[in-house]
């Protein structure tokens, strides 16, 4: 069985790959699911998390901007949590400013929002049990939203 580094390491790359990724369509299928020797299979692809009625790997500690569609995600508890959603009719600046919304209120707060140089943005957002990292970018006209998590090691 993998240790929990080499499992941590396999979805960084995984994250990395999906974050690099160009894809032409945004209703194209996701490339390649982890590995489920080191995923269990029920907790990644795409959809919403039975449990908590979030999309599969969204960090529950954070608000969801309502109206996204989960294109993927997974969790390795104690490890990592990944979450992919598309956001119809949203660009990049709007679905950070509805974020910004959702937080109000919240235990969760915006720390980091930078334009990047190819006009993405990254977005960190601090939470009771840790820190979220946001890349939102355009995707043919909507806002698609790769949110990675570090999973508190004391919860399984």
């Amino acid at each position: 069985m993998p240790s929990r580094t080499q499992r941590a390491l396999a979805l960084a790359l995984g994250l990395a790959a999906t974050l690099g990724a160009c894809r032409s369509q945004v209703d194209a299928p996701t490339e390649a699911s982890p590995p489920e020797s080191r995923v269990p299979p029920t907790a990644a692809g795409a959809g919403q998390d039975e449990a908590t009625g979030l999309p599969l790997g969204y960090p529950e500690a954070m608000p969801l901007v309502p109206g996204g569609r989960a294109v993927g995600g997974g969790v390795d508890p104690g490890v990592i949590r990944i979450a992919t959603l598309v956001y119809t009719g949203h660009t990049v600046d709007s679905y950070v400013e509805a974020l910004q919304r959702a937080l109000e209120g919240s235990a969760a707060s915006l720390v980091r929002n930078d334009l990047t140089s190819t006009g993405s943005r990254h977005v960190r957002v601090r939470l009771p049990v840790g820190f979220a990292n946001l890349i939102v970018t355009d995707e043919a006209g909507h806002a698609r939203v790769d949110v990675s998590m570090m999973e508190p090691r004391d919860r399984r």
